[in-house]
């Protein structure tokens, strides 16, 4: 199922963020494994890129 639907490593966002370079557009990630959640910010944090966010549930975005 994995492979299926691709869920993206923060190895694989850095890699399409890295495509966005010029815009360095806000990312937004929602729908993660809770058993993951904290694994998976941590990661996010040594990116270093102040724009991405984990959404939080409930959490209202305007654009």
């Amino acid at each position: 199922m994995a492979e299926l639907t691709a869920p993206l490593t923060p190895a694989g966002l850095a890699c399409e963020l890295k495509k966005l370079d010029p815009l360095n557009p806000q990312s937004c990630l929602y729908r993660m494994k809770i058993q993951y959640r904290e694994e998976i910010q941590r990661e996010i944090d040594r990116m270093g890129n102040s724009r991405i966010q984990i959404l939080q549930d409930g959490q209202v975005i305007r654009i």
